[in-house]
């Protein structure tokens, strides 16, 4: 069975570095939440309405992850 992704159109970032989870950015059908995409631009997770950079980065924090400025997530 195919991966379902509600984003109608995956936006991949060809400029994630090897060690990156995925990245941190808006949803193209929902721009008012954010979502960490996949490396091929498939949605991992959406977030709330109120998250923001400042909120979700101890949330990534607490499960080993860091989310830098430009949205990218990588492991540590």
């Amino acid at each position: 069975m195919a991966k379902r992704t509600y984003n109608p159109a995956p936006m991949t970032r060809p400029d994630l570095p090897a060690d990156a989870v995925g990245y941190v950015s808006r949803r193209v059908d929902r721009p008012e939440r954010l979502a960490l995409f996949r490396a091929d631009g498939t949605i991992s997770n959406t977030f709330g309405i109120e998250d923001t950079y400042e909120t979700l980065r101890p949330v990534f924090a607490e499960h080993g992850m860091t989310l830098h400025e430009d949205g990218i997530v990588v492991r540590g």
